[in-house]
């Protein structure tokens, strides 16, 4: 069951378009992906009650390597390529 949602977000994710070449795929834990890649490192985790997501991204500067987080439950799978735009995280990670 663990690996069925962990796959299925993996699925989902190239199904809307989400390039994993060249990306680190890693369980946190039952309901959680780590895409890390780019500087940058994505939480996602699977809401089991409203069959949403909850999205952490992790940006990293590379000058000092402080790392700034910001959250956003209730993700659609639709909205989830927004999540790998440097343009689009810029603006949801001010």
């Amino acid at each position: 069951m663990t690996n069925d949602i962990l796959n299925t977000i993996q699925r989902q994710l190239t199904a809307q378009g989400v390039n994993l070449r060249n990306k680190t795929l890693v369980k946190i834990n039952p309901n959680t992906l780590r895409v890390s890649g780019g500087g940058n490192n994505i939480d996602i985790k699977y809401n089991k009650g409203s069959d949403l997501y909850d999205i952490k991204v992790h940006k990293i500067n590379r000058k000092d390597f402080s790392v700034k987080t910001c959250k956003s439950d209730g993700v659609y799978v639709d909205s989830l390529p927004n999540y790998f735009n440097p343009k689009i995280v810029g603006r949801i990670c001010k």
